[in-house]
């Protein structure tokens, strides 16, 4: 293979500290696996060379790639490591520290753990499940950042319970003798930095240190690199700054940035040629990126000599975007485009299932980039429509839908009031004669249902939301949580956006029906063999590359993503729009509305950005 000026510095690199800025299209991974071969070619052994990355997939096919290309036929080709942060560690501490693989937790057993240390420090979760995945965000970023859990508040807790979850959870790992992945780096570093024999004994082994995408890195895997790598400092480590998209899992794009200042005399290479991306595709990456204040300074080739086209386009609504994007996409299959060689992206997975529900029924064949649920298995749709089953039973009602909104807001009426399969709804309200408030509370119920009944299914959305009181209720059980209110406001507006489309109760029923017939989201995963749209977050698309993208909901808010609390994190935010701009090698076709789940927007100030003379908002 022939490589260019800057890849052939790259694979000539010998000793010392290097850092290689590779942005989109550059040929990374080719020039790394080169540079791997090119050491072995020199006499060092394929066993002192280390490759290491971010998740299994990448690792495996990075060694696969290496070993039918670079690699064939060399001596120790086979003998090189590559694997993943946690994988490398924790050889070294099976191998060196006798831990077993059963150290290692499942997540089974973490959940067995949370819910007893929930137990012990008396908390009773709303939805567990939430509360277990908000908590091992946290608990990740404190270990990977080494920060105190005393400075981490839980929006979900109480002030100062998470603290004592942490260190509950951590005395029974510890007593059981559990390791979780951020155990395991920790740890290690912990025995190396303190067993200077066995570190010299894995220094001697990984001679040759290098890590692929190490705008990923996090402070404790950068003190275990550097630990590993010295005194010699033979790291070679290749990534792109503007591509820092995981600050929520700890990584921190200012540690590529400090890299020269930590090792002085590294040699800066600049993998400057694109050669995926359409020149219309690289000019409106750049304008977008410059704005970042916070990366190294770059001069990109344009290897294509394609024009390409990024279209800026406006909706009035969410679901008129969603019918837009779908007859594009429809139209561009029926030039000849495979329907894998396209992606729509969205800046939250809520998003996503709008999208889905309008490609299903259209008959496109679509996945998700990454594990889905049915958006009408979500708690707060199994609420809405209990609430129109029941309104649609009349005087007979359905004993599990009315169990399931009973006390939804409260309403103080025993369940065991609720017997049987059908409850008549007279003898229901006989029954509870005796105890006033609860039958209070199950007339008001039996009233606003007759309304509901008489409702086409958006305004009877509405209606559940705020003359039900269905809202209020969210916000008191979500624990103080925004992001959980959040979760489940987008929610409401999505089935209230989705109901829109039905004249009736029966038609919507039917339509989810059929939807949850086809649903393939749950486990179906776009492959190589499946002819199949993808449907992905900005951050699900990293490292995928496809002729024609789709990129939804460029508005204020959205994108730049704007937290519950209002927190904006601008320039990761322009990061991720410029990952999903570049994931185009033909096409890139942008969108936005006017209207965002029955709220006006404004158009995302990246547009203007992104276009010197910006777009036609």
């Amino acid at each position: 293979m022939s490589f260019n000026e800057s890849q052939k510095q790259a694979v000539a690199h010998v000793d010392g500290p290097c850092l290689v800025l590779a942005g989109p299209g550059s040929g990374k991974t080719t020039t790394l696996n080169a540079r791997t071969g090119a050491l072995i070619k020199r006499g060092i052994p394929g066993k002192n060379i280390l490759v290491v990355t971010f998740t299994r997939a990448a690792a495996s096919s990075m060694k696969d790639r290496f070993l039918k290309g670079e690699g064939r036929g060399l001596p120790g080709a086979m003998d090189v490591a590559f694997g993943t942060f946690h994988s490398i560690f924790f050889r070294i501490l099976r191998v060196s520290y006798g831990f077993e693989p059963g150290s290692l937790i499942d997540r089974r057993t973490l959940r067995m753990f949370y819910r007893d240390v929930f137990f012990r420090c008396k908390i009773f979760p709303k939805d567990e499940k939430e509360l277990i995945n908000e908590l091992d965000v946290l608990i990740g970023r404190v270990k990977s950042r080494g920060i105190s859990p005393e400075d981490v508040q839980c929006a979900s807790l109480e002030e100062g319970q998470f603290p004592l979850v942490y260190r509950c959870l951590s005395e029974k790992m510890r007593a059981e003798k559990r390791l979780d992945f951020d155990d395991m780096q920790s740890l290690c570093y912990d025995y190396l930095s303190k067993d200077p024999k066995t570190l010299k004994m894995w220094r001697d082994r990984f001679r040759y240190i290098l890590v692929d995408e190490f705008q990923d890195i996090n402070p404790l895997q950068y003190r275990l690199v550097n630990l590993l790598s010295a005194p010699a400092d033979n790291l070679f480590v290749v990534g792109d700054d503007d591509q820092s998209i995981y600050g929520f899992r700890g990584s921190d794009p200012g540690i590529m940035l400090g890299f020269e200042e930590d090792h002085p005399g590294t040699r800066r290479i600049l993998l400057d040629t694109n050669y995926r991306c359409a020149s219309s595709v690289v000019r409106t990456s750049l304008s977008l990126i410059k704005f970042n204040t916070q990366r190294f300074e770059k001069e990109i080739v344009i290897n294509s000599s394609d024009e390409g086209e990024v279209r800026v386009s406006r909706f009035d609504t969410t679901a008129q975007e969603a019918e837009g994007i779908a007859a594009e996409v429809i139209k561009h299959h029926g030039e000849g485009v495979p329907f894998r060689d396209m992606a729509v992206l969205f800046r939250t997975n809520s998003r996503g299932e709008g999208l889905y529900r309008e490609f299903v029924k259209r008959g496109i064949p679509c996945a998700f980039g990454g594990r889905k649920e049915n958006p009408y298995e979500h708690p707060v749709a199994r609420d809405i429509f209990a609430y129109f089953e029941l309104a649609a039973g009349g005087e007979k009602l359905d004993r599990r839908a009315l169990l399931r909104i009973l006390n939804a807001p409260d309403r103080g009426i025993p369940r065991e009031s609720v017997n049987g399969e059908t409850i008549d709804v007279a003898a229901w309200l006989q029954s509870l004669e005796g105890y006033p408030s609860a039958h209070r509370g199950a007339s008001e119920l039996i009233a606003k249902l007759r309304i509901l009944e008489g409702l086409p299914p958006a305004a009877g959305v509405n209606f559940v939301r705020k003359g039900l009181s269905y809202e209020k209720y969210l916000k008191i059980t979500s624990g103080g949580s925004s992001d959980t209110l959040g979760k489940n406001t987008e929610m409401l507006e999505f089935l209230r956006t989705d109901a829109a489309e039905y004249v009736d109760y029966s038609e919507w029923k039917e339509a989810v029906e059929v939807f949850c017939e086809n649903f393939s989201g749950g486990t179906k995963k776009a492959s190589l063999d499946d002819d199949m749209l993808l449907l992905s977050t900005f951050h699900g698309s990293k490292g995928l590359e496809f002729d024609k993208v789709y990129i939804t909901d460029l508005n204020d808010g959205i994108c730049p993503y704007r937290d519950p609390d209002g927190v904006v994190n601008t320039e990761e935010e322009r990061r991720l729009f410029y990952v999903a701009i570049t994931r185009a090698k033909e096409s890139v076709y942008i969108s936005y509305v006017r209207e965002f789940y029955n709220h006006e927007v404004e158009p995302s100030g990246f547009l203007q950005e992104m276009i010197e003379d910006g777009p036609p908002l």
